[in-house]
């Protein structure tokens, strides 16, 4: 293995480790917000390259070091899914409560010039 082998395969190491800490900086900082999702780095190991010579004195292939497929939130799917579902429940109440306030208001009742007085006044 060559010297700039090593240090590429240590550059990409250090690299993904830096990205992890500043996910774990991330997740501290946010830690007490409202709605935030732990998240978690996903690292894949690098593969070794299959051309001739590129293996150690045992004939093993060396690998090149590790890679950042990318992040993932830890959340519960069966939570989400509820969550959503009674959200949808809550908007549909909210919008029937919102209309029957604005009829009530046009109706104007229970007061002295509401519907029922007026009719009560005219029979």
């Amino acid at each position: 293995m060559s010297t700039f082998q090593g240090l590429e395969i240590a550059k990409t190491g250090l690299f993904a480790s830096q990205q992890a800490l500043n996910l774990t900086g991330h997740n501290i900082s946010n830690a007490n917000t409202p709605g935030y999702t732990r998240q978690v780095i996903d690292l894949s190991a690098i593969a070794p390259p299959t051309t001739y010579g590129m293996a150690d004195q045992w004939g093993k292939a060396i690998g090149g070091g590790v890679n950042v497929d990318g992040y993932r939130q830890i959340r519960d799917q069966f939570l989400d899914q509820q969550y959503r579902r009674e959200n949808t429940t809550l908007g549909e109440w909210e919008t029937k409560s919102d209309t029957l306030s604005a009829i009530e208001g046009i109706l104007n009742e229970p007061s002295d010039t509401g519907i029922t007085t007026v009719l009560d006044n005219f029979f």
